[in-house]
């Protein structure tokens, strides 16, 4: 009778072990995108779709994964999680791998890219989202639709922000003109509490470009704020913008009232050199024949400046270094903050 029993526990014991082992959503997921690689898809969205349509799974349009998928920060995400990026007027979705890689569609072939802080995908990450069918994925928060679930999850505590960015000076070349800007007068006013519209989560952006200094962090924050504004000739207001009428709402915003136009608010500031800009400056650009001084953006630091670049597009997040462009047309720089006429405020 014993040797039946241990016989008949081996037995359970072998079974059991030998079990095939489910790996999980998220992970059969990421195994097709490695395989994937070198494929040809139409967008990355429709490649995104493709890998979780072999595993029986529909994922819901890109406008809705925020809303109807689970919402995670970069430092807990999972192979099979999606990546939203930001892009030229529309987003961009791609298969987190593990071990800051992913998988997205670059002239539609499916390729494998990292996810380091010195490339532009960084700053072009907007979110980070988990469909609730990962059982092997913690999750950072609830479901916002209600759909029915095939593994119970309870719900984690949102994970803190993490501010990883540190203020850091912009990288530019020696042969960029610096240009000469004389200090002008700037007039203060405290104005009325104004609600703006929230056009994208702009948690995200916060996160990586806040500096921890009240000022300029009130400068960041109304600006990142205003991402996806369209652009507008003459625009001074949030239903659209032109780069001028962008700053100076910004700045209006924290009581600073700057001229107009880009070569006034150039004037109106301290000149800097390339290599000493900090968050929330101004940079400059020459982009018209005959106006040295002809476009204006707020610097966010690491080469990165958010601006309302030209007709047609968006108030956006631009770099000097994956943006020839830029590059090449940068004419100077000046601190407003740093300026006589504002060196108290905040204080």
């Amino acid at each position: 009778m014993k040797k039946a029993l241990l016989l008949l526990q081996l037995c359970m014991c072998t079974l059991l072990f030998s079990a095939p082992v489910d790996n999980g959503l998220g992970e059969r997921v990421a195994d097709s995108a490695w395989r994937s690689k070198g494929a040809a898809y139409k967008s990355p969205y429709t490649f995104v779709e493709n890998l979780y349509k072999n595993e029986k799974v529909t994922i819901p349009p890109l406008p809705e994964m925020r809303d109807k998928m689970t919402r995670v920060e970069l430092t807990d995400a999972k192979p099979g999680d999606i990546l939203i990026f930001n892009g030229k007027g529309s987003e961009s979705a791609g298969v987190y791998l593990g071990d800051r890689n992913f998988a997205y569609v670059v002239d539609g072939k499916a390729v494998i890219l990292q996810l380091s802080r010195s490339s532009e995908w960084w700053i072009k990450l907007a979110a980070v989202v988990r469909h609730e069918n990962n059982p092997k994925a913690a999750t950072a928060g609830v479901l916002a639709s209600a759909q029915t679930k095939t593994v119970s999850e309870p719900p984690a505590s949102p994970v803190a922000e993490d501010k990883t960015l540190k203020k850091t000076s912009i990288a530019a070349s020696e042969s960029i003109p610096e240009g000469s800007a004389a200090t002008g007068k700037i007039s203060l006013e405290i104005p009325p509490q104004t609600s703006n519209e929230r056009r994208i989560d702009s948690h995200e952006f916060k996160s990586r470009f806040l500096v921890g200094d009240e000022r300029r962090d009130r400068i960041l924050s109304t600006a990142l704020d205003l991402i996806g504004t369209p652009y507008r000739y003459g625009g001074m207001s949030p239903r659209g913008f032109d780069c001028s009428g962008f700053v100076h709402y910004v700045y209006k915003q924290q009581g600073i009232v700057l001229p107009r136009t880009s070569k006034g608010q150039f004037y109106s500031g301290k000149s800097l050199t390339p290599a000493s800009a900090k968050p929330g400056d101004l940079i400059f650009f020459t982009t018209r024949r005959g106006r040295p001084i002809s476009h204006v953006a707020i610097y966010l630091g690491k080469g990165f400046f958010v601006h309302a670049p030209s007709r047609g597009k968006r108030v956006s997040i631009s770099s000097f270094y994956s943006d020839r462009y830029w590059k090449y047309r940068y004419y100077g720089s000046c601190s407003i903050l740093d300026s006589g006429a504002v060196a108290a405020l905040g204080k």
